[in-house]
């Protein structure tokens, strides 16, 4: 029950960082006159483009690949894979560094949003 509440919860509450993921820039495309890509300019001096792809537009095996590389088991969880993070600690109890980490896409987004230094 209390995690049915709890997935019901995170659809319907307004995300908290949304107005930062608006506020992103993003490169800018230069297009012909006939539709064809000219040049993209990158938004930062490191050359870094940033393209926006509507999660609709963007092809379902690209959106499968990610997932499956970087979560897994992202419809299992509530954003926090308490299997991964057990995985995390045993390992870094037997070598004494980081091996592998636990984070979902869930907590990548949130350190991009609120980037803080790494910590156990």
């Amino acid at each position: 029950m209390v995690v049915v509440v709890c997935g019901i919860a995170l659809r319907v509450v307004p995300y908290a960082g949304a107005d930062r993921v608006r506020a992103l820039a993003f490169s800018r495309v230069y297009l012909d006159r006939h539709g064809a890509e000219l040049a993209v300019r990158p938004v930062n001096d490191e050359g870094l483009r940033r393209l926006y792809v509507p999660l609709e537009e963007a092809p379902e095996d690209l959106v499968r690949l990610v997932r499956r590389a970087e979560d897994a088991r992202f419809f299992v969880h509530l954003g926090v894979d308490p299997l991964s993070v057990a995985r995390a600690a045993v390992q870094y109890a037997r070598t004494g560094r980081p091996v592998s980490g636990a984070c979902t896409i869930t907590m990548q987004l949130a350190s991009m949003l609120h980037p803080r230094p790494a910590t156990i």
